[in-house]
């Protein structure tokens, strides 16, 4: 590969910087990636293959996570503002 046709480091990451990046633990992002909400690719260096992901791609999904928690919150906030839970 020329250094041209190279990809930028950091146009993509690792499998650990993805998780990183998420807030979440490794398994989380191999599941991601099987189930193809996250795309990748595999890098054959020597013997070992190691896996690397849009950057793009993981900062989407963090934002679309991000939302989601945040509606979630919101409606959580709707909820305990009709007063206290009975039990």
């Amino acid at each position: 590969m020329t250094p041209a046709s190279m990809p930028d480091a950091l146009e993509e990451l690792s499998l650990d910087a993805a998780a990183r990046l998420l807030g979440v633990p490794r398994i989380v992002v191999r599941k991601l990636l099987k189930d193809n909400v996250l795309p990748s690719r595999i890098d054959t260096i020597g013997r070992r293959q190691i896996r690397r992901i849009p950057t793009a791609a993981v900062q989407a999904h963090r934002e679309k996570m991000r939302a989601i928690h945040n509606a979630a919150l919101r409606r959580l906030m709707d909820i305990g503002a009709c007063g206290p839970i009975r039990r």
